[in-house]
């Protein structure tokens, strides 16, 4: 294939002083080159896909973990965040996972009776005081 010209010969146009754009792109250089987009399109495409499987599996299986270890009655919700979880997995910790449990049995402790006690108070919760 020509280059394609427009002008005086010289990639100008007469009077205009904008020099053209030369296209010489063979078929075999643009085959080439959607195949490289197609191919690399395809190789995250996979990887996508595979991450999210993982993601997946791993939030099935830390949910039958906490279920069997803390004996609920219900499977629990689990969400493991971030992008991409593969990379989380293969340094051996996970980033954000949210769990959802409900009806968590006490084992043994019991829930203080008092009215400002709040479930899954952390250390900022202060207790009432005592009444003497």
């Amino acid at each position: 294939m020509t280059p394609y010209h427009h002008g005086d010969g010289h990639g100008r146009r007469p009077g205009s002083g904008v020099d053209t754009v030369s296209v010489d792109a063979s078929p075999r250089v643009l085959r080439r080159a959607v195949t490289a987009l197609a191919s690399l399109a395809m190789v995250g495409a996979t990887f996508v896909i595979v991450d999210r499987v993982a993601t997946g599996q791993t939030e099935s299986r830390t949910a039958e973990a906490f279920q069997q270890g803390m004996g609920t009655p219900q499977r629990p919700s689990v969400d493991v965040r971030g992008f991409p979880v593969l990379t989380q997995l293969a340094s051996g910790t996970l980033r954000h996972v949210d769990i959802t449990a409900e009806d968590i049995p006490a084992h043994g402790t019991s829930v203080p009776d008092h009215p400002g006690h709040r479930a899954g108070a952390g250390q900022g919760a202060r207790r009432p005081p005592r009444q003497r």
